[in-house]
């Protein structure tokens, strides 16, 4: 969660932070559910600190799913 706060920092962008309980995918772990204001909720597996950049770049300052690690979508997309 550290890496993931320093890369909203970073971006000069402001979010919520928060753990949450396992979602019965452990082979999936670790899990990060990001929701873009009005967009659906975006969830990616087996990310690791190294990732974090990337998504924050991809997802929430261009607008972009990236499709490599990407688990799924609760709303359209």
């Amino acid at each position: 969660m550290a890496a993931l706060r320093e890369g909203l920092t970073a971006a000069a962008l402001e979010a919520d932070v928060r753990p949450t309980g396992g979602l019965g995918l452990d082979y999936a772990e670790v899990i990060v559910s990001l929701i873009r204001p009005g967009g659906p909720r975006l969830f990616f597996e087996r990310i690791t600190v190294e990732d974090v950049s990337y998504l924050v770049n991809e997802i929430l300052v261009k607008g972009q799913v990236p499709k490599d690690k990407f688990l799924g979508a609760v709303g359209d997309l």
